[in-house]
């Protein structure tokens, strides 16, 4: 029993360093004027750039945002898809001893 007991204890402690842990995502912000908003989406213009930012239901939207409002929204960033892109270059010795055959 103490030996299951010490070996949730090391398991628990573990988990609790920060080294073990993933670090949380950056968070950004987007300050500037309301051009458009749905359900899904707020449109913000930054200079001379719109930004357009998904909403989820989870998603805190203070009451009274209309078109037009000042707002900072605070976002974060995430991949929807990653592509490989050209071939990687083989190693240059690699390439001389096949040249030597």
């Amino acid at each position: 029993m103490n030996r299951y007991l010490l070996i949730v204890l090391i398991v628990a402690t573990l988990y609790g360093t920060p080294a073990v842990q993933a670090a949380p995502l950056k968070v950004h912000q987007v300050t500037g004027p309301v051009r458009s908003l749905t359900e899904r989406m707020i449109q913000i213009q930054k200079g001379q750039d719109m930004w357009q930012i998904e909403r989820r239901p989870s998603s805190y939207l203070p009451s009274g945002i209309k078109v037009g409002s000042s707002v900072t929204v605070e976002y974060t960033m995430v991949a929807v898809r990653v592509a490989r892109r050209g071939k990687k270059a083989g190693h240059p010795k690699a390439k001389q001893a096949h040249r030597r055959r």
